[in-house]
């Protein structure tokens, strides 16, 4: 259970802090459009800058968790492991990887993070339409720390990639790597479905088809 358990808080991380992130990203972009109009300036939604970091490392980190556990967990079936959605999503998970690789080990890279002309924190680029109607968007990046010049900056091109409303195709970049997250988030979800199926079965099978399954525990301890 220690692996199975594993894997559901690591996607249930994910879960929360991608949809942080989106919501973040979104009032980033719009706020931009519309501070002015609502009395407040640019500075107000620099908030977001922190929390859209925090949350877009955080999904790299919970992402990198769930594909570790499912390869090492013992038993795991070969059809498990040979499904389309279970191989999709550890190709691009192995990407993701990469891209946690650099910033782990920053003390170890920062000379190969300035070379690539890269930050600390990595780069953030993304989509978010105006509006919940219309086609406009708005193409945007954030780029944390202090600006020096540099020779490009990758931009989010959507001509013919499946968009969601209201912001996406969110990459982060760190070093040489640039990883479309939503791409990860839109792969991660057919694969916990696969799983899903696979372990009502075990579960039934080792007998802890109880209140218990799949919960957590809570104890607070009230003294005067």
């Amino acid at each position: 259970m220690v692996f199975i358990d594993g894997i559901r808080h690591a996607v249930e991380i994910a879960d929360l802090a991608y949809n942080r992130l989106v919501t973040a990203l979104t009032e980033m972009a719009r706020g931009h459009i519309t501070g002015n109009a609502d009395g407040n300036t640019k500075a107000h939604f620099a908030r977001h800058y922190t929390s859209a970091f925090l949350d877009a490392w955080a999904f790299v980190d919970a992402t990198d968790r769930v594909r570790t556990l499912i390869q090492q967990m013992p038993n795991v079936a070969d059809e498990f492991m040979s499904d389309e959605r279970v191989e999709s999503f550890i190709k691009l998970s192995q990407e993701v990887r990469q891209l946690r690789n650099v910033a782990d080990h920053l003390a170890q890279r920062i000379d190969y993070v300035v070379a690539k002309e890269s930050t600390a924190l990595g780069v953030l680029t993304w989509i978010t339409f105006v509006d919940d109607i219309s086609f406009q968007h708005l193409t945007c990046v954030l780029r944390p720390g202090t600006m020096y010049p540099f020779k490009k900056m990758e931009l989010v091109n959507p001509v013919g990639q499946a968009v969601v409303r209201p912001t996406s195709l969110v990459h982060l970049a760190a070093g040489e790597y640039r990883v479309c997250i939503s791409d990860v988030w839109e792969l991660m979800r057919p694969f916990v479905a696969k799983l899903e199926d696979s372990v009502e079965g075990a579960i039934a099978g080792i007998n802890v088809e109880t209140p218990q399954a799949g919960s957590d525990i809570f104890i607070a301890l009230h003294s005067e």
